[in-house]
């Protein structure tokens, strides 16, 4: 008799296996069995892989395993140099402002001060006025005129000296009035 090989090979299938009910996907449809095997092996490190692939904001890659935290601390970096710049324009232009505020006030003060300036030399020439008047009076009372006449002479020189210093301060306080107006000029052209 011949052996039975149809029954022998029936025996080595495994009837679990064969009978397994197909794969299928959500449109109810049967999976290749090789995409299948395919999506077992890759399943492992496909999202780790696309993660690490992600690009920063910048292009650079990202120094983690997630891209979005490359991309915040890429945003936190230039925020923080947006901030410091933004410190560095405002001390700049405090300093600024401070230097026009002390040359608006310095010149304030000097047309105050020539204006004080102005009003003593008036005030000393019509002193110089009246002390004319006084010798002359004095002149016709009491004095000789040569002695009189050294007298006056004395005393104008005085207010000569007094109106001479005066008027160099006056000078100064221009000078120093051109300066801040140029010190204006160079800082507008800055």
């Amino acid at each position: 008799m011949e052996p039975d090989t149809n029954g022998a090979e029936a025996n080595t299938k495994n009837p679990i296996l064969e009978n397994d009910p197909p794969q299928l996907n959500a449109d109810n449809e049967e999976l290749d069995p090789q995409d299948l095997r395919h999506r077992e092996g890759s399943s492992g490190t496909g999202h780790a892989e696309s993660c690490a692939s992600t690009p920063t904001l910048d292009g650079s890659p990202p120094n983690n395993d997630f891209g979005f935290l490359s991309n915040h601390d890429s945003w936190r970096a230039m925020e923080s140099e947006r901030t410091t710049r933004l410190d560095q324009l405002r001390q700049a232009l405090d300093v600024q402002i401070a230097r026009r505020r002390r040359n608006i006030t310095a010149r304030r003060e000097a047309h105050e001060a020539e204006d004080e300036l102005q009003k003593e030399i008036g005030e000393l020439g019509e002193r110089m006025k009246i002390l004319l008047e006084k010798q002359t009076r004095i002149e016709e009372e009491r004095f000789s005129e040569s002695e009189i006449s050294e007298l006056i002479n004395a005393r104008v020189e005085q207010l000569e000296r007094e109106i001479k210093v005066v008027e160099r301060n006056i000078c100064a306080i221009r000078e120093a009035e051109n300066e801040f107006k140029a010190d204006e000029g160079k800082e507008r052209e800055a």
